[in-house]
């Protein structure tokens, strides 16, 4: 008797890469909502299995949902600046947040360089609140975290103790309470620097280590609920994502050995979505987490241009 089992098994070639190809359209399709991410300066929606290019810009990257989810935040980059600006996707218009352009300076004079100012990684809470990292005449050009309470408003440099070498990766929580980030230190045996995953209360501006490997963690995402948060772990020449508890306690592995980078929880916290790396060519893909319970990853999405440093957003 042939089972289904072993007439899988006996696939080879053209037919089991198409069989292995439809398998994953399937499998992607069942993912709920719709996701955001980056290819070439371009912004993408994935829904359904369908991927559809909701900016064509050519410099824009790390794009975010609104709360609602009528509006895409993103960063559009210049000649050695970047500024976040707001899309409506009814109207197609861009409102602008942030205004780093030194234009006052002819580009690649010594006043241009010294005056040019990065605004990157944006976060966007469900109370309102924007989150970025920042250079903004900082010493030593080091990035800080930045808050804008809304469109409309100016931008606030938020309070921060016991960070150490800046910030990125920047998330914040649904409720705006708190920012994880990725900052980094020298570490004293070796000299070299070490990356970390913290997070800072933004009422005190009080900060702490949450995952400090020797291997290094980075791109921290807050659950909805707020008491998760998945990073990327680096152990042994492999990336992979665990979730950890905010309290800094238990920790639950996600993929292994998937050289898995950048994840980010879907809006109703039943998903991380992440990027990983096959063939030299990185791929977005998602597992459902639903009740605690890890489940199947599924491919969503394939493609050369793909920007896995911009990460995604995952509104259901």
């Amino acid at each position: 008797m042939i089972t289904r089992r072993a007439v899988l098994t006996g696939l080879t070639g053209v037919a089991g890469s198409l069989l292995i190809a439809k398998t994953a359209r399937a499998q992607s399709a069942s993912a709920p909502g719709k996701i955001l991410y980056s290819r070439s300066g371009d912004i993408w929606q994935w829904s359904n299995g369908n991927e559809e290019k909701l900016i064509a810009d050519g410099a824009a990257t790390s794009p975010r949902w609104s709360p609602d989810g009528t509006q895409v935040l993103f960063v559009r980059s210049g000649n050695s600046y970047s500024d976040l600006y707001i899309r409506s996707l009814s109207g197609g218009s861009d409102f602008q947040l942030t205004f780093n352009q030194p234009s006052t300076y002819d580009p690649g004079s010594k006043d241009y360089a010294d005056n040019s100012i990065w605004a990157v990684d944006p976060s966007w809470a469900a109370t309102g609140l924007i989150g970025y990292a920042s250079d903004y005449y900082t010493p030593y050009g080091l990035l800080s975290l930045w808050l804008i309470d809304g469109p409309g408003n100016a931008p606030v440099l938020a309070s921060a103790y016991n960070v150490d070498q800046g910030v990125e990766n920047i998330c914040l929580s649904s409720d705006g309470s708190v920012a994880a980030f990725t900052s980094r230190y020298a570490d004293e045996d070796t000299a070299e620097y070490v990356s970390y995953v913290g997070i800072q209360d933004l009422a005190s501006g009080e900060a702490f280590p949450l995952v400090d490997d020797p291997g290094g963690s980075f791109f921290p995402s807050i659950d909805p609920g707020g008491t998760q948060v998945a990073v990327t772990i680096r152990a042994a020449d492999q990336s992979d994502i665990w979730v950890v508890a905010r309290d800094g306690g238990n920790r639950t592995r996600i993929t292994d050995g998937a050289q898995a980078i950048n994840p980010t929880y879907s809006s109703d916290g039943n998903w991380i979505g992440y990027f990983r790396m096959i063939d030299y060519r990185f791929e977005l893909w998602a597992t459902p987490v639903q009740g605690g319970q890890v489940g199947t990853a599924v491919k969503i999405v394939g493609a050369d241009d793909l920007d896995p440093s911009s990460g995604i957003s995952w509104q259901i």
